[in-house]
């Protein structure tokens, strides 16, 4: 039989509101350990084994590190029970096997049912043919879920202006538990306006995010699936979901149209599918309103505060969003300065809009950081286009304090331009838990863990980048990244490799990665010959054939020395420093790479904090002017 709620000590877990309670007051509990610590209870005092928890918690997700992931989960449930793991009161490690919940737990079984009101006449009945399990106590509210969102779409049609939406199909299912939004489909009359649908599906997607019971696949993720033949199953199979979200768009001056369905692909059926109309200046609270109607067909309870936020939305001046979504579609484009020019046109013709100063903030800071090499020698990235940054990111979060872009921008900001770990912590923790599905922040926070030397944490936080994000090359391409920083110098070839195969075009993005785990493997001619495709041909046959005659004649030294007389050609710039002090390490001179190190960390690079994490650096570490560098970053061994 069903369980509505467990009590144990001054606990309830009330099973239908998915929500823990201490004296009735709730406590945040992240999904995962919310799931983890229902098995627990529902297991009656016997030992569930790791190989279990495993299987019920990511049985069809995939690049999770479970291990770690089990560790997590148990330590967020001791943090909140406040319960000690050497003296436990509530949860038992049984050493090498699992875990077992030792208090005592009282059940509370559901009241009988009785007649539903009229206004949730449209809720789905309960059959065994929809794949309810009477033991998912996820699926047993369903009727209180459809009264509030019959009352809360009505107040948003009349609040935004919705001319809908149309039903044609719903169907019964189980919860769904992840999703991915593909390229809506742009059935605008003008084909210059493909940035508009592909900002519409990102919005989505944001609005989606922002749901911690749904894992939303990121939208970079399905770019490469936009017009493919594949069917939605094929694509939610590839992506690991359990859902795909697909429609199109239309839009004129008075007008935006949007189709949107909904499909299953454990069933292979289609849910749901609605068409919404509105004005343009209403686009804001149309996108809220049908990330709450998807939210409902995939069976996601809302909280109080996920209502709250979805119901909330100002008219936007149309030419402001219209420049918001361009800014959007440069963004996911790699496009920084073209997306920060349109950030800047939207902020000026409406200010009071918090994504657009979102927007700006991570165009800036993302452009600063893609482009250090670029800055004037003795420039400060502080006085620049970080500052502004900064300033738009505080700006979006006093417009919208649940901005979670804007605290993932300051996050960036404080670890990789004010070297403030604390800080920069604060504001990662908080950004994921404004939007747990955004993998940027997910991979900006596991560089951090790597700066700071906690290597699983980093790697498990990558992975879940990767769970949310798998097609991406950055995020595969970053994966080998925080893996070599971990030591783990195989694994990190594995993926530097596979980015290079899905990005052939961008081998000056991975081969330093390779030829540093190559380096660290002692493998010095594979680091060689993996160095000279930084030369592609023509524009560096000169050095190619240069750098090549140097290895025939005098080996790896001779490689080396001439690799850094290329580097000294080049102009002048505040990381060039480590750049060739990482040379110099690797042809043995150890006093000339911490004397170039020191003048980058003088002229200003960004990317210093990177020195404590970097194992080339490994024989610099027991000297004194190394620690003393390590310093001036709030950093130390």
């Amino acid at each position: 039989m069903a369980v509505a709620a467990y009590q144990f000590g001054d606990f309830r877990l009330d099973c239908g509101r998915f929500e823990l309670l201490r004296n009735d007051r709730a406590i945040r509990l992240e999904r995962k350990p919310m799931e983890l610590l229902i098995l627990l209870l529902a297991s009656d005092g016997q030992l569930v084994t790791r190989t279990e928890i495993a299987g019920h918690l990511w049985s069809s997700e995939v690049f999770v590190d479970t291990e770690h992931g089990i560790n997590t989960a148990i330590r967020k449930i001791r943090q909140v029970l406040g319960d000690d793991p050497e003296n436990p009161l509530f949860v038992q490690t049984v050493t090498g096997k699992g875990y077992r919940f030792s208090a005592p737990v009282s059940q509370i079984l559901p009241a009988a049912r009785s007649p539903e009101p009229a206004v949730a006449a449209s809720a789905p009945a309960e059959s065994e043919s929809s794949g309810t399990s009477d033991r998912d106590p996820r699926t047993k509210t369903i009727p209180r879920l459809w009264i509030w969102i019959g009352a809360t779409s009505l107040a948003l049609t009349l609040i935004a202006g919705v001319a809908g939406p149309v039903v044609w199909h719903r169907s019964t299912m189980p919860r769904i538990h992840s999703v991915t939004v593909l390229p809506l489909k742009n059935l605008s009359s003008d084909p210059n306006t493909e940035y508009f649908a592909d900002g519409m599906t990102e919005e989505l997607t944001t609005e989606l995010s922002a749901i911690p019971e749904l894992q939303v696949v990121s939208v970079s993720s399905v770019t490469p699936v936009k017009g493919s033949p594949e069917s939605p199953a094929e694509v939610a199979r590839k992506l690991g979901v359990d859902a795909v979200i697909e429609g199109s768009v239309s839009h004129s001056k008075d007008k935006v149209s949007i189709d949107m369905r909904l499909f299953d692909a454990r069933s292979d059926r289609q849910l749901w599918a609605a068409r919404f109309e509105d004005a343009p200046a209403n686009l804001p609270a149309l996108q809220k309103h049908i990330a709450s109607e998807i939210a409902s067909h995939a069976r996601v309870l809302l909280t109080p505060s996920q209502q709250a936020r979805l119901s909330s939305a100002k008219p936007l001046d149309p030419s402001a969003y219209d420049g918001y979504l361009q800014g959007r579609y440069l963004l996911s484009k790699r496009d920084f300065e073209g997306a920060v020019k349109m950030f800047r046109h939207a902020v000026v013709i409406d200010p009071g809009y918090a994504r657009s100063w979102a927007g700006l903030a991570a165009g800036l800071a993302d452009l600063s950081h893609a482009r250090p090499l670029n800055m004037e020698k003795g420039s400060n990235p502080a006085q620049g286009p970080i500052r502004e940054a900064k300033a738009a990111a505080r700006h979006a979060i006093e417009l919208d304090p649940e901005n979670g872009e804007a605290w993932s921008a300051l996050g960036q900001i404080a670890f990789d331009a004010e070297w403030d770990w604390k800080t920069a912590e604060y504001d990662l923790q908080r950004a994921i838990e404004l939007s747990p599905s955004d993998s940027t922040t997910e991979l900006r926070y596991a560089t951090f863990l790597s700066i700071v030397g906690r290597r699983d944490e980093a790697v498990s936080h990558m992975r879940r980048a990767l769970e949310l994000d798998p097609l991406s090359f950055f995020n595969v391409r970053h994966m080998g990244s925080v893996l070599y920083w971990s030591r783990r110098y195989d694994e990190s070839l594995e993926y530097i490799r596979k980015a290079e195969e899905m990005e052939p075009d961008r081998v000056w993005l991975t081969v330093d990665w390779e030829v540093d785990d190559y380096e660290m493997k002692g493998m010095g001619e594979q680091a060689v010959m993996a160095d000279l495709r930084n030369f592609p041909l023509p524009d560096g046959r000169r050095w190619h054939d240069r750098l090549e005659a140097a290895y025939r004649s005098g080996g790896r030294k001779a490689y080396w020395e001439t690799r850094i007389k290329f580097l000294q050609a080049i102009p002048d710039s505040p990381c060039l420093g480590k750049e060739i002090a990482r040379i110099y390490v690797l042809s043995g001179e150890n006093d000339k790479a911490l004397e170039n190190l020191n003048r980058s960390l003088n002229e200003g690079c960004t990317f210093f904090s990177m020195m404590r994490t970097e194992p080339l650096f490994d024989p610099l570490r027991g000297d004194p002017q190394f620690k003393d560098m390590l310093k001036k970053v709030n950093l130390s061994e």
